[in-house]
């Protein structure tokens, strides 16, 4: 049964659904569950799932009858979804290059030791890795076993760039930005950042910026390049 915002929320904004672009590392632990809080966990779709997100890749997800008003996952965005649901609107979350780079590596020292590219880094440094440094990050940026995990903005807004966005917010203002985006889709968002990995070293993105300069150029309106 359609909770009472629901009802509410598709009467004032009829068969919109917003698709939550969630690039790793860019706070979306923390937007998903401002959405679940706002408008119900049965009106967010999660898509994480290998196949699910090839499918809704390609336009050929099927949504269910009952729209959600989120679609929230780790999927690229395609023309091909618009056709998905009578009216698509797009969202995504922005985090400097290197500080994303940089929170991805402590988050696969920490949860993600099973990974083959972590075992490269243990192979490299040993028990340095479960700590990353500078070294140890300036490694992670330059080796190419690791640039899947440091082109993301590249390989996310090839096909339909950020000016076709409805809603670009930086994590840098994730307090305004939400209360931003709240208003957008009417919906009383929390600003509460979740999953936050603290680190005892701090990196300089200036030190960084020259290895990840194409990561740069794709959001050079929201960063300096």
């Amino acid at each position: 049964m359609l909770s009472k915002f629901l009802t509410k929320f598709r009467t004032a904004t009829p068969s919109v659904v917003w698709f939550s672009h969630h690039i790793p590392k860019t706070a979306g632990t923390s937007l998903r569950t401002a959405f679940e809080k706002a408008a119900g966990k049965k009106c967010v779709l999660k898509v994480y799932k290998p196949a699910d997100v090839k499918r809704i890749e390609n336009g050929r997800y099927q949504l269910p009858s009952i729209l959600p008003v989120v679609v929230h996952g780790h999927f690229k965005p395609d023309l091909s979804q618009v056709g998905l649901a009578p009216h698509v609107k797009r969202l995504v979350w922005l985090r400097d290059p290197v500080q994303r780079a940089w929170s991805l590596l402590k988050h696969m020292s920490q949860v993600q030791r099973d990974k083959p590219e972590f075992s490269l880094l243990v192979d490299k440094f040993g028990e340095r890795a479960l700590l990353p440094d500078e070294e140890v990050f300036e490694y992670f940026l330059e080796n190419k076993a690791f640039s899947q995990f440091n082109r993301p903005y590249q390989n996310y807004f090839r096909k339909v760039g950020l000016d076709e966005f409805d809603f670009v917010g930086r994590v840098e203002n994730f307090e305004t930005d939400m209360q931003r985006l709240g208003r957008l889709m009417n919906l009383s968002l929390e600003t509460q950042r979740n999953n936050v990995r603290k680190s005892a070293v701090v990196i300089n993105s200036a030190d960084y910026k020259h290895l990840l300069e194409r990561e740069y150029s794709a959001v050079r309106d929201y960063y300096d390049v």
